[in-house]
């Protein structure tokens, strides 16, 4: 998982980075992060259209599912560097047994919400490795995941220097 703690890296950089240049402290911003995944897991779900039963409209393409996938990536390490989360080869594993996606998602919105109460790093990793499952689910491998979050990195770095 050497990728993987290539992100965790370039995510601190980042963090620090809007830190600096909005004078805040990662503590203050803790809750806005849980908040801004669970918007993030909700723009992910509305791509797939996986929950709108009314509707015979395809899901988004697949490289729009990954760039909002990863936007989830990097509140999820945000958050797990805050918490000074080890990643380790066990949050990298498949633990998918034909779960039904939509199931998949409720657990992931519950679980994340939960992160702003339960601040332990046996429950992080949980969620870790539900995010994970739930990309395997989507198609995604470790790899492809990995090059959207470099491209999406590059992206926000853009979007800071834009003041966006």
């Amino acid at each position: 998982m050497k990728n993987f703690e290539t992100i965790r890296k370039m995510q601190a950089e980042l963090d620090k980075y809007i830190l600096i240049n909005h004078e805040l402290a990662e503590v203050d911003t803790y809750e806005r992060r849980v908040i801004a995944l669970l918007v993030e897991l909700g723009e992910l779900a509305n791509e797939t259209r996986c929950f709108k039963y009314w509707s015979t409209k395809l899901p988004s393409e697949r490289e729009i599912i990954l760039e909002e996938y990863v936007d989830g990536i990097h509140f999820l390490v945000s958050l797990g560097n805050t918490l000074r989360v080890e990643l380790n080869e066990d949050m990298f594993k498949r633990h998918i047994k034909d779960i039904d996606i939509n199931k998949q998602f409720i657990a992931l919105f519950s679980g994340i919400a939960s992160l702003s109460t339960n601040i332990k790093v046996d429950h992080y990793n949980e969620v870790f490795n539900n995010y994970i499952n739930l990309g395997y689910s989507l198609g995604f491998d470790l790899d492809e995941i990995y090059q959207g979050y470099i491209e999406k990195n590059k992206v926000n770095y853009e979007r800071q220097e834009s003041n966006y």
